[in-house]
This record gives C-alpha cells, structure tokens and sequence, in this order.
C-alpha cells in the first residue's frame, strides 16, 4: 500500500471543481442528454426532455459551462462498419462460417448410424 499516492493537489482542485458542476440531478440529466443526442441541442429541446423550466434550464447550462467550459473537445474518429440497422440495434454483415451439417440423410429422432456418417463427414473436411 505504500506505493499508492495521492491526486496531486491542483488536479485534485479540478476533479473537485467538476464533482461540484455535477452535483445537481438536472445537470447530470443536461449533461447524459447532451451527450445521447450526439449533436448540439437548442435549450427548447433540453426544456422538453427535462421536467423544469426554460429559465432553470437556462440556469443549470450557465453553471456547466462555468465548470465545465473552455476545454477542448476530444477529436472522435468513428469506425464505420457495414450492417443493417433496426429500431433498437445495429446488426453487422458478417458472414458465419462455422460448420453446418444440412442433409437428406439427417435423422432427426438421433440415430447412431446417422452420429457416425455425420463425425465421418467431419473428419474428413479437416
């Protein structure tokens, strides 16, 4: 344990500075909306998500940037990857290629003699 060292105490002051920005439910919901919506919103578009009013919204995105502000923007660089999308997920085009047995001679009841002709097929691809 003797290794472990404290923040020093300038980042520590920043941390803290930034702990106190978000000591407010409606600016951590500010802040998560923001941050979901993944491009700029107007204040009405906050004040419809958010269960206060235009001034309070007002209020809490002048404390943010108070805090928060004046730092830069990290760059993002998005890895675009072919798939089809749905309401709820993104599905990639990916093809499958493990092993699949597809056969006039499949039993499906599990017979013994089908198990067999099945490992035999197997072995023989590999």
């Amino acid at each position: 344990m003797n290794d472990v060292q404290p923040l020093d105490r300038q980042t520590a002051e920043t941390y803290a500075a930034w702990f106190r920005a978000l000591a407010d439910g409606t600016r951590v919901q500010i802040v998560s909306l923001l941050a979901r919506a993944g491009r700029p919103l107007t204040v009405r578009e906050m004040v419809a998500a958010v269960p206060v009013g235009q001034s309070t919204v007002s209020e809490h995105l002048r404390q943010l940037v108070e805090n928060l502000g004046g730092r830069e923007v990290p760059p993002r660089a998005p890895k675009r990857e072919p798939g089809a999308s749905s309401l709820y997920q993104h599905v990639p085009f990916r093809q499958d290629i493990s092993y699949l047995a597809i056969g006039e001679r499949a039993n499906t009841n599990g017979s013994k003699a089908f198990r067999e002709a099945l490992l035999a097929e197997f072995r023989a691809l590999g």
